[in-house]
């Protein structure tokens, strides 16, 4: 099941999630990880599974593009198909609310994931949060859309 939205319970498990796999996992310091500020609009994502928060997602909307990051999944649910279909979800909400693009900056070692589902990279690699990642960018399109 897949759950979206700003309520507090959302952000709160979304916040567990990645501290489990930003801050334990990889290390990033949970001041650097944890970047919500007053005044800013987050929405989160969430994958459910027997009650058990598998995959998380946070984005904004910036100038009318859909702006995914904080993207993770528990470790004993990587290369099931999780990964896919929480962005998939992010896409077609975004899609379907009349957003035309998104960027998202990935880590090195998910590029291929998100090169698999049809984004692109646009520049060079930088650090963001003391990790190298690369800026990418896809064009959304309503996932019930025929491909031509």
């Amino acid at each position: 099941m897949i759950i979206h939205g700003t309520h507090p319970v959302i952000q709160k498990a979304s916040f567990k999630m990645r501290a489990e796999v930003f801050v334990k996992e990889q290390g990033i310091p949970a001041q650097l990880e944890f970047d919500e500020k007053p005044g800013e609009v987050f929405r989160y994502f969430l994958v459910v599974e027997d009650g058990l928060v598998i995959a998380t997602a946070r984005y904004q909307v910036k100038n009318q593009l859909l702006n995914p990051d904080r993207f993770c999944v528990k470790k004993n649910f990587r290369n099931q198909g999780v990964g896919e279909k929480l962005l998939q979800s992010l896409e077609k909400y975004g899609a379907n609310h009349g957003l035309l693009a998104g960027f998202l900056n990935s880590e090195v070692d998910a590029r291929p994931f998100y090169e698999h589902s049809g984004w692109q990279v646009v520049g060079e690699l930088f650090y963001e949060d003391t990790i190298p990642v690369w800026r990418m960018e896809k064009i959304l399109k309503k996932l019930d859309e025929k491909k031509p």
